[in-house]
């Protein structure tokens, strides 16, 4: 984490952040080439491999879902992450409730590592947001 904040805000990142800043603009190239549907899920490290020989994922969660479902697969799959947002906003922001604001601050924060992650099949990320839909479905 210390060298995506090094490397985003210009300061001396290793060879490792330049590696994911690479792979992140070769991901956006192939976006670029399938922009609607994309090449399906899991093709980033194919795509990838066949460039390089090494068959790897795209370190970018955002990049990663781009590559495999284009913007038809990326507005899905962030769309439960804006409908928690807007959902819980009154809850967080008007009535301070305590469990809403946890999970408001959670879903934040696994969008932010997002830059620098995996995490569209995470167990513990899609737990976080389902807790965050449930609360919203739960009645006060």
């Amino acid at each position: 984490m210390e060298e995506l904040v090094n490397g985003v805000l210009g300061g001396n990142a290793d060879s490792s952040f330049d590696t994911r800043e690479e792979m992140a603009q070769l991901g956006i190239k192939w976006f670029w080439e399938k922009p609607f549907l994309g090449y399906g899920l899991g093709n980033y490290s194919m795509l990838y491999g066949a460039l390089t020989g090494r068959y790897t994922y795209s370190h970018n969660n955002f990049v990663e879902i781009l590559v495999s479902g284009g913007l038809v697969g990326f507005i899905i799959y962030y769309s439960i992450y804006a409908f928690i947002f807007i959902k819980l906003f009154k809850s967080v922001f008007i009535k301070k409730d305590v469990l809403s604001i946890i999970l408001f601050a959670v879903n934040i924060v696994s969008l932010v590592l997002h830059i620098s992650d995996i995490s569209y099949y995470s167990t513990l990320n899609n737990c976080f947001l389902m807790l965050a839909v449930a609360k919203i479905n739960i009645k006060e």
